[in-house]
């Protein structure tokens, strides 16, 4: 599908979505469109993942060995809070799904604001309080440990680093 063709259809799904009567006040709240959107994307995704691994759509009638052996609930931290999705399994325990990939349970951004606060003095129990009152999110401080350590090589690697032995200066004096 081609750039202009994608947009076009996102631009009418929200016009169906508003003509239909979507109540749009509540787009960012708890519970609110912008999760049960996300919800639903990243659900229709995983099921379109599955498919592909089993070779076949479900309710198909198929002479195979592959099959589908139900859902797992998983809760995800994304950056508009938590949001519980349904992950579809195999019987055989082989589908390893890539949007969403086993034992994740963040989705991307949420690792740089956990380092941007730290980064800025914040302590570990003031990072995870802020993360449970900005996504009512519970993570653990060892969680924010763990994902602070994983930068802090890069970071002392950048503190040692040597400094360059001129520094240009400009002094602008206005009268």
């Amino acid at each position: 599908m081609k750039k202009k063709d994608n947009k076009d259809v996102i631009s009418q799904a929200i016009d169906l979505l508003v003509d239909q009567g979507a109540d749009v006040s509540n787009f960012f709240e708890e519970g609110g469109l912008l999760k049960q959107l996300t919800k639903r994307l990243v659900e229709r995704a995983l099921q379109s993942e599955i498919d592909d691994h089993l070779g076949y759509v479900k309710y198909d009638r198929v002479d195979s060995a592959k099959a589908r052996n139900g859902a797992s609930p998983k809760n995800l931290v994304t950056d508009n809070g938590v949001i519980s999705i349904d992950v579809p399994r195999d019987r055989e325990a082989t589908f390893e799904p890539a949007i969403i990939p086993k034992r994740q349970t963040r989705i991307n951004g949420l690792d740089q604001k956990i380092l941007s606060l730290y980064a800025k003095g914040m302590s570990l129990s003031d990072v995870k309080q802020q993360i449970e009152e900005l996504y009512g999110a519970e993570v653990s401080e060892s969680l924010i440990s763990k994902i602070t350590d994983d930068f802090i090589e890069d970071v002392k690697a950048w503190q040692n680093s040597p400094l360059a032995s001129v520094y240009p200066i400009v002094f602008l004096i206005a009268w």
